[in-house]
């Protein structure tokens, strides 16, 4: 089952060994902080602050190309999946 994504969500995306977290919501636009290694030196970690339409993280999801950590289920409203 998905839920709707809140602050303080984590994402991860197994392929890049990326994981970010989710630090505002403005509209329909998430903002997120991701952690990820340079392609080329594994042991080089680069932080940085990038925005997202709310739409392409649920769909990242539902395809299961990111997997979401929850932070806590209290108050979470349960979604349906995006086609």
């Amino acid at each position: 089952m998905s839920y709707y994504l809140k602050i303080g969500d984590g994402i991860y995306r197994k392929e890049t060994n990326a994981f970010g977290i989710l630090t505002r919501k403005n509209g329909y636009i998430w903002s997120y902080v991701l952690r990820s290694p340079l392609e080329d030196d594994e042991e080089t970690i680069v932080v940085n602050e990038f925005t997202v339409d709310a739409d392409l993280i649920y769909r990242a999801v539902d395809r299961g190309l990111v997997k979401v950590f929850y932070g806590t289920m209290n108050n979470r409203r349960k979604r349906e999946k995006i086609e």
